[in-house]
């Protein structure tokens, strides 16, 4: 897979990897792996809100009459 990057993420990106002495590519595995697992945790916890929400709906209508 090829990414290309604006030239002013680039110069960000050498900057950040050379004040932690890493490897660019190395730098945006990480990025990218936690990017990853936030959606998916997001996804995941919307799925359980909205379940959630339709098992317990009868709940939410009585609490909305009063």
């Amino acid at each position: 897979m090829d990414i290309q990057l604006e030239t002013r993420l680039v110069l960000q990106l050498q900057e950040i990897a050379k004040k932690q002495g890493r490897e660019i590519p190395d730098i945006l595995k990480d990025a990218i792996a936690q990017y990853v697992e936030r959606e998916t945790d997001e996804t995941a916890f919307r799925m359980k809100v909205r379940d959630l929400i339709q098992t317990h709906q009868w709940l939410l209508d009585e609490l909305d009459k009063r």
